[in-house]
């Protein structure tokens, strides 16, 4: 099977439609003046990103990851809805284990035993009830996400410094290798935007005082999606952030000796999700992958996982 298909050239124009006009109506209530003019193209260069990685896939590498979290992942999973919509669902759900039903699929996709790329596939096969399985119009739908999670890093700062407002958005939205690899259908996407809204949370939360249900749903959210599919991830944005917000409130502090005291406070603090997230990774490696893979007809797959995860 092929990632792109007829289908592809079907459905894959209408999404963009659509994602274009939705973008144009709501582009005025997330910009002003200043910025409105990088919002349609930044959105534009990531879709021309999704697609590309898509082109890249299929015709120079012919297969990869993109191709397994689709073609040989949710592709499987919106098969099994349009066959038996509880199948569908239960394959969905799944962590890794077979129920009734669900063999017959699940023995066709390569990551369903691990979990952050099985993560990702549940994702694409949720845009594949939207574009009928369409390989490329779900990688546009990708690309709406790293926009959006793009846009919001970008927002952030810009809130606190708008007088560089180009510099931002050139440093945020149109670093070429950045919209190339964290547009299309992969981990990465998901991962670079839930930094964008963990970072335009907590500047909303913790910098600009605006304590609201959706920033606080956001921040979790967000967070829980970078746990899930690359936790090392928080390893290096938690402490980041700790110290960026204790920097930003330092000049409320007037005693140099009170600033002088809290530093052994912040250092500790700053260091407690590394630690955390050590003690998950040594002390409960079943939230990291199964120990255990059945070994399936697609072995040249699934060899990198089960080497790692066997060996434990």
């Amino acid at each position: 099977n092929d990632t792109m298909e007829l289908r592809d050239l079907i459905v894959t124009p209408l999404v963009i439609i659509v994602v274009f006009v939705v973008a144009w109506l709501v582009r005025g209530r997330v910009t002003d003046i200043n910025i409105r003019k990088y919002f349609m193209p930044a959105l534009t260069v990531r879709i021309i990103g999704a697609l590309a990685v898509g082109f890249l896939y299929q015709f120079y590498y012919e297969g990869g990851d993109t191709y397994n979290y689709h073609t040989r992942g949710s592709r499987h999973v919106w098969e099994a809805f349009m066959s038996n919509p509880e199948t569908g669902l239960r394959l969905l759900v799944a962590n890794g284990q077979d129920s009734p039903g669900t063999y017959k699929y699940s023995s066709q996709i390569p990551f369903f035993r691990d979990p952050a790329s099985y993560f990702v596939i549940r994702v694409s096969s949720l845009f594949d009830f939207v574009t009928f399985s369409s390989y490329s119009a779900t990688a546009v739908l990708f690309s709406v996400i790293s926009f959006s999670g793009a846009w919001c890093l970008f927002m952030a700062f810009y809130r606190q410094t708008p007088q560089h407002h180009l510099w931002l958005a050139m440093a945020t939205l149109f670093i070429p290798s950045v919209v190339f690899w964290g547009s299309g259908l992969l981990k990465d996407t998901l991962t670079l935007a839930g930094v964008g809204f963990m970072t335009y949370s907590i500047s909303n939360l913790f910098l600009l005082r605006r304590i609201n249900v959706k920033s606080i749903l956001l921040l979790m959210i967000s967070a829980w999606v970078i746990f899930v599919v690359k936790k090392y991830i928080l390893l290096c944005f938690l402490p980041a952030a700790f110290f960026w917000i204790y920097t930003r409130q330092l000049t409320a502090i007037r005693s140099m000796v009170l600033r002088l005291m809290l530093i052994p406070f912040v250092l500790l603090f700053g260091a407690m999700p590394v630690v955390l997230m050590i003690w998950v990774h040594w002390m409960a490696p079943s939230a990291i992958c199964y120990p255990s893979f059945r070994r399936q007809s697609m072995s040249h797959y699934l060899d990198p996982i089960c080497g790692r995860c066997e060996t434990r």
